[in-house]
């Protein structure tokens, strides 16, 4: 059988259920078996297979440890017991078993097709991991250049020591080749991708702008092979088509990856790019140490040779970027971008400002105005921070003819600088009050041509194995609140404000009017100035709020 694999097939036709009226009952979907299809592994496999292409697809059966839930894409879940397992391996077409998460029961799952030896044609597929290999010595080479390991040298292998089970495991399931059994035996790098598993932790740490220890137990320097789990995806259904040999080996084919390239390349591309170097005793009773102490090259032949189409065949430095977006998608962390836009929108002191500050504290957001951004700008030193001192000093001088307000080119860069800070990428921001017209908008975030796009998605090819360079945040805005208020409730609020507050913003009566002008005339709904005629932002809907008074601030909120 031949399948193509289209993970969006069945979301886009509405599930694995949908169909029209007048469309003839679906075939029955051929059944198969993973093992521990709630875990990292199992339910990318899982989601694999029932996004096949195929006339019957897929039926999955699985089983969960833990803690695990069982995937929509999972069709039934049994007990891991011998009575329950029994049927589903006897009716299933494809069984498919994680070594690592679950040795107990794959086991246990070899032993009943041993007992039950099958009538009708099965595919058996196990998932192992690359430290089976661990402590294998590499080929003796008289050049200085050391020669990679290769899966035809597979029967030298030698494992960690707390990988002894997946090893025998391994040879197992290659003797349970049967007459109507085809085993293959897939060996994975140490995987990443989406939601992550193993390197979890560190784009947690990352994430939250922490820096990243160095679990290494010496330098940092072994390498390490990976592999993205929709390229073992991609491997694995192959392999139970028949390709491939009966042991493979499945990494990428990164180059120079090191265990610290790696963890330099978390940090620089989702956090604040520092490294911490724990003792020897912190690192080694890390759950994971052993995984991250492995040093061994090795070449994916038959993976090589399968033409897959792959997601991150030059590694997980190379394709770091990309890797990050996933995992921000997968987690729900991709960060909040909040425009609050009204007439008296980043004036403290008002209803308008205390909803956008709110907003950003339920958020865990940064808060910013073009007030807090001068501020801020004034504590450091850099060529920023004069152009700002030497702008701001002019403007001062100006008040009496001019707003008192800054160049939107000065307030740009203050923005650009702020908006691409590792908080600010990572959690988001609400804007208050500023940018308010399209061409303020179009200074921190320039309209893209569609060429510009693809352009910008091409990888930055640089160092061969090096982390590509990092970039541009998309400083759009994704959600618009805009808030309106009649004059007569627009004077009463200036009017309530502290002369604290009036001094700070230069808030008077005339400059009430202006703002409203201004306001008015940027936001009319085919105005050339409205920040809705950015390229990006036509399709988007805003959120409009009018009050009247002084409400209270938690239904609003």
């Amino acid at each position: 059988f031949r399948w193509r694999w289209c993970p969006a097939s069945r979301e886009k036709q509405g599930g694995a259920g949908a169909m029209a009226d007048d469309e003839e009952e679906p075939m029955p979907r051929n059944p198969m078996f993973v093992l521990n299809a709630g875990a990292f592994v199992g339910s990318a496999i899982s989601k694999a297979f029932y996004d096949v292409e195929a006339d019957e697809g897929w039926e999955v059966t699985g089983t969960l440890s833990g803690d695990s839930t069982k995937p929509k894409w999972v069709k039934e879940v049994v007990e891991p017991t011998e009575e329950a397992l029994t049927p589903v391996i006897a009716r299933s077409r494809i069984i498919i078993l994680d070594l690592v998460s679950d040795p107990r029961t794959s086991e246990k799952v070899l032993e009943i097709l041993a007992a039950n030896p099958p009538e009708d044609e099965k595919t058996l597929v196990a998932v192992s991991t690359i430290m089976t290999w661990s402590r294998t010595s590499p080929p003796e080479e008289e050049e200085e250049e050391e020669k990679a390991l290769t899966e035809e040298e597979y029967k030298r292998r030698r494992p960690h020591v707390n990988f002894r089970d997946q090893l025998t495991l391994e040879k197992l399931v290659i003797r349970s080749k049967s007459e109507n059994v085809v085993t293959r035996v897939v060996c994975a790098g140490l995987l990443y991708g989406g939601a992550e598993d193993l390197f979890h932790d560190l784009f947690k740490a990352a994430w939250h702008g922490k820096s990243l220890p160095l679990l290494s137990l010496a330098d940092g320097s072994n390498h390490v092979p990976t592999l993205h789990i929709q390229d073992l995806c991609s491997v694995i259904l192959r392999a139970a088509e028949g390709e491939g040999p009966p042991y493979m080996v499945a990494v990428d084919q990164a180059v120079k990856q090191t265990l610290k390239s790696i963890t330099e390349a978390i940090a620089m591309a989702l956090g604040n790019g520092v490294l911490e170097f724990p003792s020897k005793e912190d690192v080694a009773v890390h759950k994971d140490c052993d995984f991250f102490q492995i040093d061994l090259h090795v070449e994916p032949l038959s993976v090589a040779e399968m033409g897959i189409e792959w997601v991150a065949q030059s590694g997980l430095v190379r394709n770091i970027h990309k890797v990050v977006a996933e995992y921000r998608k997968a987690r729900g962390i991709e960060p909040l971008k909040l425009l609050v836009v009204g007439p008296l929108a980043g004036v403290a002191g008002v209803l308008e400002h205390g909803v956008a500050e709110q907003l950003a504290t339920e958020y865990k957001v940064p808060h910013i105005t073009a007030q807090s951004l001068v501020a801020e700008a004034m504590t450091v030193e850099s060529e920023l921070s004069d152009k700002v001192r030497a702008a701001q000093t002019k403007a001062d001088k100006d008040k009496k003819t001019g707003d008192g307000s800054l160049p939107d080119d000065i307030m740009a860069a203050l923005l650009t600088n702020k908006l691409n800070s590792t908080e600010c990428r990572n959690q988001g921001w609400v804007l208050d009050g500023y940018p308010q017209t399209l061409p303020q908008l179009k200074l921190m975030a320039p309209e893209k041509e569609d060429d510009e796009e693809e352009e910008a998605e091409e990888e930055d090819e640089g160092e061969e194995g090096a982390m590509p360079p990092k970039p541009a945040a998309d400083l759009t805005p994704e959600h618009i609140l805009v808030m309106r208020a009649p004059d007569a409730t627009l004077k009463a609020r200036v009017q309530a404000m502290s002369q604290p507050q009036v001094e700070a913003s230069g808030m008077t009566q005339d400059q009430l009017q202006k703002r409203t002008q201004a306001f008015v005339q940027a936001n009319a709904p085919e105005g050339p100035n409205n920040v809705l005629s950015h390229k990006a932002l036509k399709e988007l809907e805003t959120l409009d709020l009018d009050v009247e008074g002084d409400p209270p601030m938690e239904p609003l909120l």
